[in-house]
């Protein structure tokens, strides 16, 4: 008898197998080990791991190991944001707000779906979700028109250095009164125009008739000494 209870004690006493680790399986999937990174993803992703939802995701999307489904993604997207996972939640609101071709099922924009989303990457500091939250302030199609919240979503892009978010800032400011808004115009329109963005080297000749030749230059200056912000460590997703 008790060499049965010793015999099951030391059953019990063993180490138990290590639960597979998100982290470790994407690292697996990062040097093309496709088998090992997939059948440790899956199991944490279907026990509610957000992590690996959001990793098993970006392969269902990245189309190396499995074929590409979009529709797959924002099922794990879902689940992963929804846990609060903020890579998730940029990703998800990217992808539903440009939609995918991708893959053989086809998924549509959807933007009022996509922008919740987008708003809390944004809080997280994502620049993208700042430049895409902002133009939709400043254009009222899915947020209601709030020049001073775009103006705000806009100026976090632009000092990251997203140069579409430059444009759009310098366009927006141009179209207010006063010297110190034409003047961060002229400086946004002329980073953009350097970057050979469309249109804003028009925009920035159209600032220079509300500016002096003083005002050009210290707005010059200013864009001179101008140096993109690093974005949150952590804020950017994988794919």
């Amino acid at each position: 008898m008790w060499n049965r209870w010793i015999a099951l004690l030391a059953v019990l006493l063993l180490p138990l197998p290590a639960l597979a680790d998100a982290e470790a399986a994407w690292k697996a999937y990062c040097a093309r080990n496709y088998d090992r990174a997939l059948r440790e993803l899956r199991p944490l992703a279907q026990a509610g791991d957000a992590k690996a939802q959001y990793y098993l995701a970006s392969i269902h999307l990245d189309g190396a190991a499995v074929p590409r489904s979009a529709a797959i993604a924002v099922d794990l997207l879902q689940r992963s944001a929804t846990a609060g996972h903020e890579p998730a939640q940029f990703t998800l609101g990217l992808l539903l707000y440009n939609g995918s071709a991708a893959g053989e099922d086809r998924l549509e924009p959807d933007r009022p779906r996509a922008l919740p989303w987008l708003v809390k990457a944004a809080e997280a500091g994502v620049p993208l979700a700042h430049e895409l939250v902002g133009t939709e302030y400043a254009e009222g199609r899915y947020l209601p028109r709030d020049l001073n919240r775009a103006r705000y979503h806009l100026g976090a892009a632009a000092n990251a250095g997203l140069v579409n978010a430059q444009a759009a800032l310098g366009a927006l400011l141009g179209a207010e009164y006063g010297v110190q808004n034409a003047m961060e115009a002229y400086k946004w329109l002329l980073l953009a125009a350097r970057a050979k963005h469309p249109g804003a080297a028009e925009n920035l000749a159209a600032m220079e008739s509300r500016l002096n030749a003083d005002e050009r230059r210290a707005a010059t200056a200013a864009a001179e000494r101008f140096t993109p912000m690093a974005p949150p460590a952590g804020a950017c997703p994988a794919f």
